[in-house]
């Protein structure tokens, strides 16, 4: 499993729970996305979303229900317009992110190793 996967859950699961509390899902107010995200983008982001969550609860509802109590199809297509935004720009942060450290670990790798420092 990718290291972002479990960071993209955890963001999940806490609009699905800011929603169900009837709050909105708020945007990092702070957060400038790389690439422009057009309204397609997150409209096709979210209709995957939901494609995806349907499909596992329903070929899977009782492992689903024992695992997280999930026992319903998703909806995310309804939030609002300003809620899918800061849901689908919560992901990109995320990716963002770890594509980031990706990147300077390889850069590190490629660097070799470094001889010690005997100056102190």
């Amino acid at each position: 499993m990718p290291p972002w996967t479990l960071d993209c859950i955890e963001w999940l699961q806490s609009c699905l729970d800011t929603h169900e509390r009837g709050e909105d899902i708020l945007s990092d107010p702070f957060y400038q996305p790389r690439r422009q995200i057009s309204e397609e983008s997150v409209d096709n982001l979210i209709d995957a979303l939901d494609e995806e969550f349907n499909k596992e609860v329903d070929q899977f509802p009782a492992y689903h229900q024992r695992r997280s109590g999930a026992n319903k199809r998703t909806d995310w297509h309804r939030l609002s317009d300003r809620n899918r935004r800061a849901m689908v720009e919560g992901l990109h942060r995320i990716l963002e992110e770890h594509e980031d450290y990706a990147a300077a670990q390889k850069a590190a790798q490629s660097a070799g190793p470094r001889p010690p420092d005997y100056s102190g």
